[in-house]
């Protein structure tokens, strides 16, 4: 990166304001005897030990999703521009997929052409929540869900997925951490999912790392 160019100017400057805010927690941290909890989104939640007794790890999210039982009903919560639809289809070869965002026209053509050349799938335009009410039973055998990121909105999500998923079936969630590095604000999905996951006494099957730390875990549902 040139030096005297806007762009390293403009990393400099960012630098030196996460060195000022590192150095400010510091201080709080030894002012107050205990993190400061303004920067996170959510309640310390640890998933009880008993709730993994067979957690599998893989190194990335394509792995888990070929991992997960095929020829099932999949639905996908916010797809963005359909590139990781087709990386299911491929992956999971499930008997029916079902998209679910606000702004399905987002789809890539190119995306869009193999996902209509599939045959089974299915496409509902607006807010997800509200779309899944429309579908009568049966439920989905596999939800990849990967909608909101804060606390409030995760559990709302979850409560609301959680209550279309077959017996046995698998719930995916995106985005599985406190804190995002890439644009730097904290997220409630991992605590919310922790909390829900004891709650409800869910298997952690599942957990894909991420090189930025957006890790996915799999919970299964009981029979």
């Amino acid at each position: 990166m040139d030096t005297n160019s806007p762009e390293s100017e403009d990393a400099e400057e960012i630098s030196a304001a996460l060195r000022e805010l590192r150095a400010r927690l510091n201080s709080w941290n030894q002012k107050y005897g205990h993190p400061f909890e303004g920067i996170s989104d959510g309640f310390r939640t640890t998933i009880r030990s008993d709730l993994m007794p067979a957690c599998r790890a893989f190194a990335n999210r394509d792995d888990l999703i070929a991992a997960l039982p095929k020829g099932k009903r999949f639905a996908e919560v916010c797809n963005f521009f359909g590139q990781f639809s087709v990386r299911i289809l491929e992956l999971n070869q499930p008997r029916e997929l079902h998209i679910f965002d606000w702004n399905l026209h987002l789809i890539k053509p190119e995306f869009r052409n193999v996902l209509d050349n599939y045959q089974k799938v299915f496409y509902y335009d607006g807010d997800p929540s509200t779309s899944v009410k429309t579908i009568e039973a049966p439920d989905f055998d596999i939800v990849y869900l990967n909608k909101s990121k804060d606390f409030s909105g995760m559990r709302s999500d979850l409560r609301c997925w959680f209550d279309r998923l077959a017996p046995g079936g698998y719930l995916v969630v995106n985005d599985f951490t406190a804190w995002d590095p890439v644009q730097g604000y904290a997220y409630g999905v991992l605590p919310a999912v922790s909390e829900f996951v004891n709650e409800q006494n869910l298997e952690v099957a599942f957990i894909a790392l991420h090189p930025r730390g957006f890790l996915n875990i799999a919970m299964r549902r009981g029979p």
